[in-house]
Formats: structure tokens, C-alpha cells, sequence
């Protein structure tokens, strides 16, 4: 398995300031299913590392997994995955490197596939997919609010 990671995180973070202002990290894998999980575990330890609040963490596993199963059944090829976090926004893009492949719906249960990116749009504050001979760059942003106490 092919799998190289970067974590280019600031030093540890001060109680007083929750986030560095230019938290990222870099995962580098071969686009195979068993490295699906190595991108889930590597992000979660990440973000527990930048201490996100656990209801993003778990929309954020989430979007990774989605990107890079799409990655694997898409792209057929090698991925990379880029995770960033400033004080306001948390921003997740994995990118394949796998020729446009030509979708053909085809005597497919529509109950097995097709609403991953939907969900992952309902978690997002912002998606973008672009599709290029090259390969797909998948991407969202996740919004870091500040929680206010209802009571």
C-alpha cells in the first residue's frame, strides 16, 4: 500500500486560541477500498489533534469517506486527500488521478448508490466537483461555528 502522510499542523494549540490559523494535512494513497479506512482514521486523528468539535468531525468522516469511495470506484487510480482548518471554516478535497470515466446507468437499485454527494451537500456549507480529463477534484467546506448556550 502506498500511503504517505503530511501533517503540516501548527504546534499545539493554546487553550486560548482553539485553532491555528493554517492547520492542514496531506494524505497520499493508492485509490484501493482498503485505503478508505486508512483516510477515515487518518483524518479523525487529525481532527481530534486541532481539537474540532466532535459533531464536525463525525460530517467530516463522513464527506472523506464519501470522496474517496467515489475516488476508488471512480477514479481507479492513485488519490490524494487535503484537509485544511482556519479559525472559521474546516475544508476537505480529495482529488484522483484516474482518466473521466463516462457514467452508464445500468439496471441499477437505486436504493444502492447515488445519494452520497447528496448527504454530503446537506452537511456542507459549500460543495464543488469538478471533473477534468485528468481526473475529479471533490471538495467541501465544513463551517466552524462558535456553540451558544440555549440556556
Amino acid at each position: 500500500m502506498l500511503a504517505r502522510a503530511l501533517d503540516f499542523a501548527d504546534s499545539p494549540t493554546a487553550a486560548a486560541e482553539r485553532l491555528s490559523p493554517s492547520q492542514q494535512g496531506v494524505l497520499a494513497v493508492s485509490a484501493h477500498s482498503f485505503c478508505i479506512s486508512t483516510a477515515r482514521r487518518w483524518v479523525t486523528d487529525l481532527l481530534r489533534r486541532w481539537d474540532i468539535p466532535p459533531e464536525t468531525c463525525d460530517s467530516a468522516i463522513l464527506i472523506v469517506s464519501e470522496f474517496a469511495t467515489n475516488a476508488v470506484q471512480h477514479g481507479r487510480s492513485d488519490m490524494s486527500l487535503f484537509i485544511a482548518c482556519d479559525h472559521v471554516t474546516l475544508r476537505i478535497a480529495v482529488t484522483d488521478s484516474g482518466a473521466a470515466v463516462h457514467h452508464c446507468v445500468t439496471n441499477t437499485d437505486p436504493d444502492e448508490h447515488g445519494r452520497g454527494l447528496q448527504i454530503v451537500r446537506a452537511l456542507a456549507h459549500r460543495t464543488q466537483v469538478h471533473q477534468t480529463t485528468q481526473g475529479c477534484r471533490a471538495s467541501a467546506s465544513l463551517r466552524l461555528e462558535a456553540r451558544v448556550s440555549s440556556e
